[in-house]
């Protein structure tokens, strides 16, 4: 069995199994936003409602690079 050991940032646990860190982007990004809210003094935010902006940014600069590919795919095709 893999030992587990918790360390809490920010209300996120972050879990070390087996040595190695199980992390995803969205947990770091979900971390630099709490931190960077609460340096500037805004603690009226659950762990859960920067997960909900975090998942909505990367939505929304996924949509973008769609976008931009689509364009960049478009001009190439106009003479």
């Amino acid at each position: 069995m893999a030992s587990t050991t918790r360390f809490d940032c920010i209300s996120i646990t972050i879990e070390f199994l087996a040595g190695e860190a199980e992390l995803t982007v969205k947990a770091i990004m979900t971390s630099i936003l709490a931190n960077e809210l609460a340096r500037r003094g805004v603690s009226s935010l659950t762990p859960s409602d920067c997960e909900e902006i975090v998942e909505r940014l990367i939505e929304r600069l996924t949509e973008l690079e769609l976008s931009l590919a689509a364009r960049e795919i478009t001009h190439k095709r106009d003479p």
